[in-house]
């Protein structure tokens, strides 16, 4: 059973921690298998203003772009064919894990490409683990402010939890299930929820 923290939340009041709500799911007998936040990976990198692009004086498929953190302008060579002027992405500093836990693991240093330095790497989706596969740099609306944690762009409903359900716990095959046994367990209050009754008229023909 896989279900999101939001949608929990949707029917359960709780302020303890993600942790803690992981061992009072196995401690109720809903053994937690997997628990996915993607905020954990995504502190070291945060979003950024591409302020300026230009041609890469050596090589045809890269571009040298002026990137604003929030606090300084850095020379970024980036080969994505998407980056444009205006456009909000999300910045890997110098410093920053890319991939961390996996084997395709590396930490961003200050390095020279093709005889231009370059500060930092503007990232995709698939480098930072959105998804598998990706087409170009991560594109942020203007609501985003440079310099912010790109962590906080993720909401409850990015979290996911997926416990196991054994034959004798059908009633927790559901999210409502899940939270009346949290709250049973004194683990939140039950959220009441408002069903909407509708008159059906039934014409006949």
């Amino acid at each position: 059973m896989r279900f999101t923290l939001g949608w929990l939340r949707d029917y359960l009041e709780f302020n303890h921690s993600n942790s803690e709500l992981c061992t009072k799911l196995t401690d109720i007998g809903l053994e937690v298998e997997k628990f996915y936040d993607p905020k954990e990976k995504m502190n070291n990198f945060v979003v950024a203003e591409v302020k300026n692009v230009k041609k890469h004086p050596n090589a045809d498929k890269l571009s040298i772009c002026d990137v604003y953190d929030g606090q300084n302008n850095l020379q970024i060579v980036c080969g994505a064919k998407n980056v444009k002027e205006g456009l909000f992405t999300v910045l890997a500093q110098v410093g920053a894990v890319v991939k961390p836990g996996t084997k395709d693991e590396f930490k961003i240093k200050q390095s020279s490409i093709r005889g231009e330095k370059s500060f930092g790497m503007l990232c995709s989706e698939e480098e930072l683990g959105i998804t598998n596969e990706s087409d170009g740099i991560i594109e942020l609306d203007n609501d985003f402010e440079a310099g912010k944690s790109f962590s906080e762009s993720f909401d409850d409903e990015s979290i996911e939890i997926e416990i196991a359900i054994t034959p004798n716990r059908v009633d927790c095959a559901g999210v409502f299930g899940i939270a009346r046994d949290l709250s049973a367990a004194g683990f939140g209050t039950l959220k009441k929820k408002k069903f909407l009754k509708e008159k059906q008229v039934f014409k006949q023909t």
